[in-house]
């Protein structure tokens, strides 16, 4: 979730959670702020990683036929 809210770009991140105790994490990520030299890593890692992003595509509702 920091790295989101660190990265260019969001403004802003959602949190997922399905019970109450997935939400004890999100006070953890207020009050600080990945290094550059790590948001550089991460970068590194992705980019060696992920070679197929998933695009705003994916996002979208399913192109639904008419009956």
């Amino acid at each position: 979730m920091r790295w989101v809210l660190d990265c260019d770009g969001p403004t802003f991140a959602l949190w997922g959670a399905r019970r109450p105790d997935q939400l004890d994490a999100v006070s953890e990520i207020a009050g600080w702020k990945i290094d550059a030299s790590a948001m550089r890593e991460i970068d590194r890692i992705v980019a060696f990683c992920v070679k197929q992003p998933v695009g705003p595509e994916f996002m979208a509702p399913p192109n639904r036929l008419a009956a």
